[in-house]
């Protein structure tokens, strides 16, 4: 199957954006308005994931800053200049179920990472 493959797949990709396009577009991300009850948000949820009993390791800080850059990159699809819970919620459980680690206890109930963090979203509230 792969004998005689000698063309990439990458030489019919089409760009789209320039490198200054794309560091614009990160700039605008990086300044949209987060009001620090979503900073909160984040560091209840990560808090929360650090002290549940399905998961051996929980959302690291790193991890929540990938949260929040993510729920950025969020909002500015939805062509808004600010963050919003619903932002947060559409990308926490894709952006950390791989950051955690599963706890045994886990594990013997075949509980998931993207089940565990799902849970989690439903324990804290929303501000």
């Amino acid at each position: 199957m792969l004998k005689g493959e000698n063309r990439s797949r990458m030489d019919e990709v089409e760009r789209i954006l320039n490198l200054d396009e794309i560091k614009e577009i990160q700039k605008v991300s990086n300044d949209l308005f987060v009001d620090d009850k979503i900073y909160e948000y984040i560091a209840a949820l990560s808090l929360k994931s650090r002290q549940s009993e399905w998961l051996k390791s929980g959302i690291s800080p790193r991890g929540a800053k990938a949260v929040l850059r993510m729920a950025r990159s969020n909002a500015l699809l939805q062509s808004r200049n600010y963050v919003i819970p619903e932002d947060i919620l559409s990308v926490f459980t894709m952006t950390c179920s791989h950051r955690v680690t599963l706890s045994a206890k886990a594990k013997a109930a075949g509980r998931t990472e993207e089940e565990v963090m799902a849970e989690i979203k439903t324990l804290v509230p929303m501000p």
